[in-house]
Order: C-alpha cells, then structure tokens, then sequence
C-alpha cells in the first residue's frame, strides 16, 4: 500500500513537472514574440530618414540689408 501511494505521488509530480515545462516554454515563445514586437515598433518610432534641409527664412529687412 505505502508503495502504492509513493507510486501515485510520483506520477503526480512527474505530471506537474511536464506541466511546468509547457508552461515555461509558452512564456519564453510569449517572450522572443513580445521582443521581436518591441524592436519592429521601435523602428517604426525612430525617424530613419534622411535629414532634409530647409531653407532658413529671413525677414524682409534681413534680405534687403543683406
């Protein structure tokens, strides 16, 4: 009987571990997937164009005394 009942708890450990491992490999995929997300929106937020000068606008005076 008592082996039974180690035989039982066995099982049951071996059940959560497995359980475990699923859960911990889900949260890694969840993890890689929220970087990957995480570095696409950066550069969707970083302004990698290149930078275009405008002219300066002078005020009528500034032109006329040149």
């Amino acid at each position: 009987m008592l082996r039974e009942r180690i035989d039982a708890m066995t099982a049951e450990r071996d059940r959560e571990r497995g359980q475990l491992v699923d859960q911990i490999e889900d949260l890694r995929a969840r993890l890689d997937g929220a970087e990957a997300e995480r570095t696409r929106l950066n550069a969707l937020l970083t302004d990698q164009r290149e930078a275009h000068k405008t002219p300066i606008k002078r005020s009528f005076w500034a032109r006329l005394l040149g």
